[in-house]
């Protein structure tokens, strides 16, 4: 078991680690957590959702059961799962952070790189609620968001050491291709808590991915009720996961421009560093 999750954790750290942020996207999501939401796009946010479903699949690749599967089969998986533990990473960012730090920590995974000045990221760091960013994407009418903001707010949080079993929990979940494998992620996780601490009560587990499948079927229902011209070939991570290349963009600032991005960009690392899920 210590091997397993030895295995777990170093699988999911690598993946996260090769996750590559756009810099249109990473500038704008800078913005708008000051409180300037202008740069912020429906394109680069949805954008980002398809790297953030690159990030399971690359983790996914790299659990031996997943890769014992026929490619066509290991996409079927990565298909239904992607998208299923997207909405965890979506529970976080929207539902459970008290600030515009801890928001950063959630829907990055700790990419977006930050200089120190921990007093001044808390003072301006802005928390950006469900219906801010549901006026840059479009994707909900005013009673679904306040319906899909509920659903969010079911699915239990962990702390972020436990993101990689929750991933397996639910790579695995309701895959008929690898029978037994969503057991032993949960013997895994239970194993975890009891011996070290680190790990998630069964039931718990059980009842977040339980969460997560309700917020995901009600995502993928109404988004695109909310905003039809959003094509499934365009924004592939909010139906079947694929992932989608978010390259990396040279911003066309000026010098001056640039010195006041950095600066911007300092305000932000401390707090990161300190509100980070650990």
């Amino acid at each position: 078991m210590k091997y397993k999750l030895k295995a777990v954790n170093q699988s999911w750290a690598e993946a996260v680690r090769r996750m590559q942020l756009g810099a249109e996207f990473s500038a704008a999501l800078h913005n708008l957590h000051l409180g300037f939401g202008d740069a912020m796009t429906k394109e680069l946010f949805l954008g980002h959702l398809d790297v953030l479903v690159g990030l399971f699949r690359d983790f996914a690749s790299r659990q031996v059961e997943f890769c014992e599967l026929p490619p066509h089969k290991r996409e079927l998986v990565v298909q239904k799962a992607g998208p299923l533990f997207l909405q965890y990473l979506l529970a976080g960012y929207l539902s459970a952070s008290s600030h515009g730090a801890a928001q950063l920590a959630w829907i990055t995974q700790g990419r977006l790189r930050l200089l120190p000045d921990e007093a001044e990221v808390r003072r301006v760091a802005v928390r950006v609620s469900p219906a801010a960013l549901n006026s840059i994407l479009e994707l909900f009418t005013e009673s679904d968001l306040r319906s899909y903001e509920l659903l969010l707010g079911d699915v239990e949080l962990f702390e972020a050491d436990r993101t990689p079993l929750v991933a397996a929990a639910c790579l695995y979940h309701d895959c008929r291709s690898l029978d037994g494998c969503f057991e032993e992620a949960v013997t895994l996780a239970e194993w975890a808590q009891e011996v070290m601490g680190a790990g998630v009560e069964p039931a718990a587990l059980r009842r977040a991915v339980l969460a997560l499948e309700e917020a995901h079927t009600f995502f993928e229902k109404f988004h695109l009720n909310a905003a039809p011209e959003l094509m499934e070939e365009d924004y592939p991570a909010l139906r079947c996961g694929t992932r989608r290349q978010t390259p990396e963009i040279a911003m066309p600032y000026s010098a001056d421009e640039q010195r006041q991005l950095e600066l911007r960009i300092q305000v932000f690392d401390a707090a990161y560093n300190s509100v980070r899920p650990r």
